[in-house]
């Protein structure tokens, strides 16, 4: 293959990744203090926020599971992308809890799935082309960070602006999607797919090993602790003083932060493997959780900083694992059980049971609350995986 044909491909998995994460730019930091806004409480927020996790359970892996069995990730990703472009705007119908609980039901049936396919195809065309898919994933999180400080300065003067920000931003994404290159097998994946064995199939199912199990525990606990850190970081920001200007920086600093562990993910994987570093990211999301309640932007900022262990490391630990473990023909579903747990039952967790301590401890507490129960549950995983271990050398 020839060099500047990976360049230009890589660059334009880049810019694809960008386009993806534009638009979460522009609604997650910022949603929770628009609802809090509106006169949403911290229950309700916790339930809107509870919507798109359901939705990650029970329509997100129907999009995997068409996307599998026609073979169409292409097409699939271009009509999901169409819904998040126009959904958002069914936000602008009114300002009470139901009209913001059936447009977020509306834009999540679709959004769920936009990350795991688009992961599913790009890591795919990077495996191609022999490309690293961390370098290609820095495109996300620089659109991410560039989007959020655009964002946070914009929403401050224009109350209510991410809702056209982020369909403009979906539109864009679909004019770029419909270049995609086509799904095309190797050789060896067509081999591969011809010789299934009793030693990478586990009752026919999607996973080739049981380790999988321990991966996804982590993603879950890990989960619940950043799903409430994304749901209430605005409204605790606002409670000390600062401004959305100020959560859109914090967001930045989160986002940049990211590009020297995607630079570093592949060196560390290979010297220490997945689990290791799921182990210690589970441990710096308590950490993270722990910090942030010191107030005070130098804390604030730290705690931002602490994305690039806990987020992205565990994301790209997890992404990756489960594209080399999959079984063949099956790695939208196998994204979709990584998105089912973690946009799905952790962020449920993290963002019902998360609002419903904060009405009746208050912000700080909850986190800290949090911060302790992730710490046990991380090291009782811990705890299980080496016994697991230590039993089969025996």
């Amino acid at each position: 293959m020839k060099r500047h044909q990976q360049d230009l491909m890589g660059i334009y998995l880049l810019l694809v990744n960008a386009f993806i994460y534009f638009p979460a730019a522009a609604f997650s930091p910022f949603m929770s203090a628009f609802y809090s806004g509106h006169g949403i409480n911290a229950t309700q927020i916790g339930i809107l926020y509870s919507i798109g996790p359901v939705a990650a359970i029970c329509i997100q892996p129907l999009w995997a599971m068409l996307s599998d069995s026609t073979g169409k990730r292409k097409q699939i990703f271009g009509i999901i992308t169409l819904g998040c472009t126009f959904t958002p705007l069914l936000y602008y119908s009114g300002s009470t809890f139901a009209v913001f609980f059936m447009a977020t039901m509306a834009y999540n049936c679709f959004s769920t799935a936009l990350v795991p396919l688009s992961d599913a195809i790009i890591i795919k065309i990077t495996y191609r082309y022999q490309l690293d898919f961390a370098r290609i994933r820095i495109g996300g999180t620089i659109g991410y960070a560039l989007m959020v400080l655009f964002a946070g300065n914009y929403i401050k003067t224009n109350p209510n602006s991410q809702f056209a920000i982020g369909a403009v931003s979906f539109l864009l994404l679909f004019l770029i999607s419909l270049t995609l290159p086509v799904e095309e097998k190797s050789r060896q994946e067509e081999k591969t797919e011809k010789k299934e064995t009793e030693e990478t199939v586990i009752s026919k199912g999607i996973f080739k090993s049981r380790e999988i199990i321990f991966v996804l525990a982590f993603a879950l606990i890990s989960q619940i602790g950043l799903s409430f850190h994304g749901a209430f970081m605005g409204v605790y920001v606002l409670q000390i003083g600062y401004s959305q200007e100020t959560i859109g920086v914090l967001s930045c600093i989160a986002a940049f932060s990211e590009i020297p562990a995607l630079f570093c993910i592949n060196r560390l994987t290979r010297k220490y493997g997945s689990m290791k570093i799921l182990m210690f990211s589970g441990i710096m999301v308590a950490l993270r959780l722990l910090l942030i309640t010191a107030g005070g932007m130098p804390v604030l900022v730290v705690a931002q900083v602490l994305q690039s262990v806990t987020y992205i490391t565990i994301y790209y630990s997890c992404a990756v694992y489960i594209n080399e473990n999959v079984l063949p023909g099956k790695s939208s579903q196998g994204q979709s059980i990584l998105a089912m747990l973690q946009a799905g039952a952790g962020s449920i967790l993290g963002n019902i049971a998360g609002g419903f301590l904060v009405d009746r401890t208050g912000v700080i507490a909850t986190y800290r609350i949090l911060a302790v129960l992730i710490l046990l549950a991380v090291a009782a995983v811990i705890f299980v995986y080496r016994y697991a271990a230590v039993k089969r050398l025996k």
